[in-house]
């Protein structure tokens, strides 16, 4: 017996001509049933409960497709709460629209923490008294002599030109022309060449060799045959120091004399080196009068100072610190044997020039120191401010800057003692007292 063959819905008979085909009814067809998704906590969503799921819906009966209903998820059946969500602070839509069309204001620019600034540069010449140009990048001094030799070439060319031929008169005027302009033009050691002719000129005037003398020396008589010239009177220019550290000048008014320090410039940040120079240009800029800075180095001899420290080492309390001085002054002597030790000195000259017809010269003298003392002092406080050590020097230290500068090298006799200070002295071995 065949198999039973599958049933298929009967077909309508296809319509004659001109007959309508017949219409089928309306069959609404449904969505399969929906899947619940798992629940899932959001962002920004604690503390809200989860929705409920929505009931799968159920296709109807009579609908041509055979879809088996799906089974509930299993996470639905857990209703896991999550944590409460947490609410907005409640404003206004209008406070909220005008607050945001409010124009923001700028964000402040902070100035970072570091010290990374531009390090300040200044052109300074070196000649600070160089004099005003007037025409064409010249000086008065150098007009004046381009015009003086000009004038005398026009009146020698106009005086030869008659007796001899325009190139030899030319020729003879061509010197001139080269004096002159070398004259106005040419500089040497710093200065130009007409002031430098006139201090060679009064240096081979001048006497090789001076001696201290109160009194100029006079000539040797006519009938005396003196090989050479005589020496001459040496003028001090210091005439006098008081005890307050002031020297007198004579002529030249009164000077005092400040030994600062000095700091390490180098080694500083960029501020502290801005700092440095305006407090530097302040000082400079308060200043009445010219000073003079007057940087000078010497050699210097640490075998006293080594001597000293060997001496000391056997006071000392314990074995090692006296092997330490040892040691100190062993490497004292050494650096001192095998290198050139120069000292730096840095000192400060503030002068005064009394002025003309200002009353009696001691009493004009008296008020001359006494401003110079002050401008001293006042250096002192000023260096001292921004880290520089300064001391005004009284009349001893005045002395023994002038002794070093006059003779350096060579040591000072011993000065006299006091009347009630015991004198001492070191003798040598084997010397009878």
């Amino acid at each position: 017996m065949p198999p039973a063959a599958r049933s298929r819905p009967a077909t309508p008979a296809a319509p004659r001509f001109g007959e309508r085909a017949p219409q089928r009814p309306p069959q609404r067809r449904t969505r399969p049933p929906r899947v619940p998704s798992p629940p899932r906590a959001r962002r920004g969503t604690q503390g809200r409960a989860t929705p409920a799921t929505r009931p799968a819906r159920s296709r109807p009966d009579g609908c041509g497709w055979s879809c088996p209903a799906a089974p509930a998820h299993p996470d639905a059946a857990t209703d896991t709460p999550l944590p409460a969500r947490r609410e907005a602070p409640s404003s206004s839509t209008a406070q909220v629209r005008a607050a945001r069309s409010a124009p923001k204001p700028p964000p402040r620019q902070e100035e970072p923490l570091n010290d990374d600034h531009e390090p300040l540069s200044a052109r300074i010449p070196a000649d600070v008294e160089q004099p005003d140009k007037i025409m064409y990048g010249l000086t008065a001094r150098q007009l004046v002599i381009l015009g003086a030799t000009a004038l005398i070439t026009a009146l020698m060319f106009v005086t030869v030109s008659p007796l001899l031929p325009i190139a030899v008169a030319a020729g003879l005027c061509f010197p001139v022309i080269t004096a002159g302009a070398s004259m106005a033009l040419a500089r040497r050691d710093g200065m130009g060449l007409d002031r430098f002719a006139l201090a060679a000129i009064d240096h081979l005037r001048r006497r090789r060799t001076l001696i201290a003398a109160p009194e100029a020396i006079p000539e040797a008589p006519a009938w005396c045959k003196v090989r050479g010239r005589l020496p001459g009177a040496m003028r001090f220019p210091v005439r006098a120091v008081r005890q307050d550290g002031v020297m007198d000048l004579d002529k030249e008014g009164t000077a005092a004399l400040v030994r600062a320090g000095t700091i390490s410039f180098g080694l500083r940040t960029s501020a502290e080196q801005a700092a440095l120079v305006g407090f530097f240009g302040r000082w400079l800029n308060s200043l009445e009068s010219p000073v003079q800075i007057l940087i000078r180095a010497r050699p210097v001899d640490l075998s006293d100072l080594a001597s000293r420290v060997a001496e000391a080492a056997p006071d000392l309390p314990h074995p090692a610190l006296q092997r330490a001085a040892e040691d100190h002054a062993a490497y004292l002597d050494e650096v001192g044997d095998s290198r050139t030790l120069l000292v730096r000195d840095v000192f400060i000259v503030v002068r005064d020039q009394p002025a003309p017809g200002s009353g009696r010269r001691e009493r004009a003298r008296e008020a001359s120191a006494a401003i110079v003392a002050r401008r001293a002092a006042e250096a002192v406080r000023t260096l001292s401010g921004f880290g520089v050590t300064a001391e005004f020097l009284n009349a001893d230290a005045c002395v023994q800057v002038l002794s070093d500068a006059f003779s350096p090298g060579h040591e000072r006799p011993a000065p006299l003692a006091d009347p009630d200070q015991p004198i001492t002295a070191h003798t040598t071995e084997g010397a009878s007292a």
